[in-house]
């Protein structure tokens, strides 16, 4: 039964969504259908309630090539995050073990693209993905090379660049390294996020020959005026969020990163970046899962142990109350105009910090086991049901991303 089961699986699953690509949907699903290959691939694409004809033309193709092609619909416009959500979740459902990367106004020229990179994956295990080179497509008709030459392998620290290093049309990887934190959607740089977070797992092993065409178009998601102007807000923020998610020797080209684009934007800092504190003096080893399962999401912040770490940087308490308190009010004095939030671990935690500050106005979280109402104005509760052990991290640092970068 096992074999039959895996002889059903596709070997790659294509990833692509799309809203209102009547124009170019053609070229995009037919680039893979036509692909040349001795394995078993399939296309799912998420349709977002367009408001032209994509998804008539989806169906046309689902039902001529029921074996390939399989559309996920909406009965709502349900917005880029979420769609691309479903459809990564349909790819991996799917058990293959390879996923491709295509979006519905793009499409690959090459006709032995998945062929040439999924043979070179197969026979390397210690490859995390592969990339090609990628043309331009203008409106007129003119193309241009993306790249003048793209190297042959890339590791960790080629990828963190202040420009991609190669177009999503061309990103292959391995469908076991995938992960979709919830705070990819605060951010617009999303492919720049995947490829460091796989080109942790190995090295990608790159193609110098044009497999795919990036259409440039007025609704292309990078085609607008406002996405060129927040350039470097948009990096800054990607970084901000990388920043100590990577393997450590990486983390010191990041800062470089996010010293240059922080300078580029000049006094224009991103309002969803002000700063979260997270207090926590909590030991236990149920704690200190909880919080490894929390960072795992890569959250736009991190912590130690009863420090402040991100914006108080480097703040421990001791035995000396007065001398914490003194510290505290330091601190908080100079920076309090950029504080968005407090997170405890406990309530022991938030009443020892109100202990010095029984007038703060801030809001604060409590992550509680308890079911506990909250008790006072400015307190809402993460609630903990059951052990913390076997309470879902993701679930959580979703919860807390939404309400803290949300407010």
């Amino acid at each position: 039964m096992s074999d039959l089961n895996d002889q059903c699986k596709p070997l790659v699953a294509v990833f692509m969504v799309t809203y209102n690509h009547e124009k170019y949907l053609d070229k995009a699903i037919q680039s893979v259908i036509n692909q040349r290959a001795d394995f078993k691939f399939q296309l799912f694409i998420g349709e977002d309630k367009s408001t032209d004809s994509s998804l008539t033309i989806c169906r046309k193709y689902e039902k001529e090539f029921p074996e390939i092609v399989h559309v996920i619909s909406s009965d709502a416009n349900i917005g880029i995050y979420r769609n691309a959500g479903r459809v990564f979740e349909v790819c991996i459902a799917s058990g293959a073990k390879y996923i491709a990367l295509l979006e519905g106004d793009d499409y690959w020229i090459s006709t032995d693209k998945l062929q040439r990179q999924i043979e070179y994956l197969e026979q390397h295990d210690d490859c995390a993905g592969s990339y090609h080179n990628t043309d331009f497509l203008y409106k007129n008709g003119a193309r241009k090379s993306m790249f003048k030459r793209l190297p042959d392998l890339m590791q960790l620290d080629d990828v963190i660049s202040k420009y991609s290093p190669f177009h999503t049309t061309s990103f292959v990887f391995r469908a076991k390294h995938f992960c979709r934190p919830s705070w990819f959607k605060q951010i617009h740089s999303v492919d720049l996020a995947m490829y460091m977070w796989h080109a942790q797992f190995g090295y990608f092993k790159g193609f110098n020959e044009t497999w795919s065409l990036y259409r440039i178009h007025d609704s292309g998601m990078t085609a607008g005026k406002e996405h060129n102007e927040q350039f470097h807000q948009k990096r800054w923020l990607l970084y901000q969020m990388m920043s100590g998610k990577l393997n450590q020797p990486f983390s010191k080209k990041l800062m470089e990163l996010i010293r240059y684009h922080r300078k580029e934007m000049g006094d224009s800092i991103p309002t969803e970046m002000g700063k979260v504190l997270f207090f926590d003096t909590t030991d236990g080893i149920e704690c200190q899962k909880l919080k490894m399962g929390i960072e795992a999401e890569i959250l736009p912040f991190h912590f130690n142990k009863g420090c402040w770490i991100g914006f108080f940087n480097g703040f421990k308490l001791t035995s000396m109350k007065w001398w914490n308190a003194l510290q505290l009010r330091m601190k908080y004095r100079a920076n309090w105009s950029h504080l968005r939030a407090i997170v405890f671990l406990s309530r022991s935690d938030a009443e020892l910090f109100y202990s010095y500050f029984p007038k703060l106005s801030l809001r604060y979280f409590i992550i509680d086991e308890s079911g506990a109402k909250p008790r006072f104005a400015h307190e809402q509760l993460f609630s903990i049901h059951g052990d913390l052990q076997d309470r879902s991290t993701a679930y959580l640092a979703g919860e807390i991303n939404d309400q803290l970068l949300n407010p």
